[in-house]
């Protein structure tokens, strides 16, 4: 099982050819992994809301968790659209 000049083969064990299709398929692997997290994690704080009733430092708690939650929602965001450019940029290429 020798290539030219009896040289081994390293056969691909991944379904990707290049690294940008990796990293396309880790970040939409990240985008449809995060999104029902960040449903679930939305409703966590809105129930953290509802559970302060206007005690101010559970108020605090849900403020920072709702922080939180919108930052992982644009980091989750962010991945889809860097995965969308890198398809397109390949589609493009070929």
């Amino acid at each position: 099982m020798g290539g030219p000049n009896n040289s081994p083969i390293i056969q691909n064990p991944l379904q990707f050819n290049t690294i940008q299709e990796l990293i396309a398929a880790v970040l939409n692997l990240i985008v449809t992994l995060g999104t029902p997290l960040l449903v679930l994690a939305f409703v966590y704080v809105g129930f953290l809301f509802v559970h302060a009733r206007g005690n101010e430092q559970e108020l605090s708690k849900a403020k920072q968790a709702f922080f939180w939650t919108v930052i992982g929602a644009a980091l989750v965001l962010g991945a889809f659209v860097i995965s969308e450019v890198i398809q397109n940029t390949i589609s493009q290429l070929q």
